[in-house]
């Protein structure tokens, strides 16, 4: 891959933070009068388009490890195996472990009856 200018790679770093062109390229240094069009531009030059993927990609597989790392140690923690753990603790690593497996689901009860009409006629009265 040709290597980017640094305006370029400016761009590149400001868009991967929103993902929003127009404020990348202001940030970047283009003025905030052209900022749109220069994006446009810049996301059509195909070694910009690639660094953003491959910078993209790279966050994507780092997110996927971190999360992992995450539910290991909650795994160490509710275990008792973690550094300087607690009961408290381990009750919190397991209710968080339980959570991400959706074994603990609130349930919501709803007594009586409401119509969508009414629900519309309503809505239309905060108008």
């Amino acid at each position: 891959m040709d290597k980017l200018t640094k305006k370029q790679q400016a761009f590149v770093d400001e868009y991967l933070l929103d993902r929003n062109g127009k404020q990348a390229a202001i940030r970047a240094g283009y003025k905030a009068s052209s900022a749109e069009v220069q994006a446009s531009k810049m996301l059509r030059i195909g070694k910009v388009a690639e660094a953003i993927n491959a910078a993209a990609k790279r966050a994507s597989e780092e997110a996927i490890v971190s999360a992992a790392e995450v539910l290991r140690g909650l795994h160490l923690e509710a275990q008792g195996l973690g550094d300087d753990t607690s009961a408290s603790a381990r009750v919190s690593a397991w209710e968080k472990l339980g959570k991400y497996h959706k074994l603990f689901v609130d349930k919501v009860e709803h007594s009586g009856t409401i119509s969508i009409a009414e629900q519309i006629l309503r809505a239309n009265e905060k108008k």
